[in-house]
């Protein structure tokens, strides 16, 4: 397999392993390796500019693009150290800290939970109620 592979294959296979060693090292941003990898494939001929170039039609990445650009205004603007420190108010401890921080967010967490379940009860029980009417067995009833 390895012997049957094409120069494009090898020049991935090295690519590839630059950018993790590069990542690994943490010497250069990853935006800056991840672009010069995408840049030497484009370069060598190994991807075409629609290839290269396909993975930015995604609507998840521009959503993650777009959430960086917010994120970055909050912080800039101080809305999240102003929302840290109503969230924590002034601590005595940093046990009283991260209950302060780690009750809320538990409860928003089983909040969200119960909810999922729901929604998924709720998509879901006519097909349970189907198949309770076609199979042989009768609902439990006490």
């Amino acid at each position: 397999m390895i012997g049957s592979m094409s120069s494009d294959g090898w020049i991935t296979l090295l690519v590839v392993a630059l950018s993790l060693a590069f990542l690994v090292s943490n010497r250069f941003s990853p935006e800056i390796i991840l672009v010069g990898a995408l840049s030497t494939l484009l370069l060598a001929g190994v991807l075409d500019t629609t290839q290269a170039l396909s993975g930015f039609a995604n609507p998840g990445l521009v959503t993650v693009a777009v959430l960086y650009v917010v994120v970055a205004g909050l912080v800039d603007t101080g809305a999240v150290q102003a929302f840290g420190a109503r969230l924590l108010g002034k601590p005595k401890s940093i046990t009283d800290a991260q209950t302060r921080l780690m009750l809320p967010l538990s409860y928003a967490a089983i909040f969200g939970g119960c909810c999922t379940a729901w929604f998924l009860l709720h998509d879901y029980y006519p097909a349970l109620a189907v198949a309770r009417a076609y199979s042989a067995l009768a609902p439990v009833r006490q």
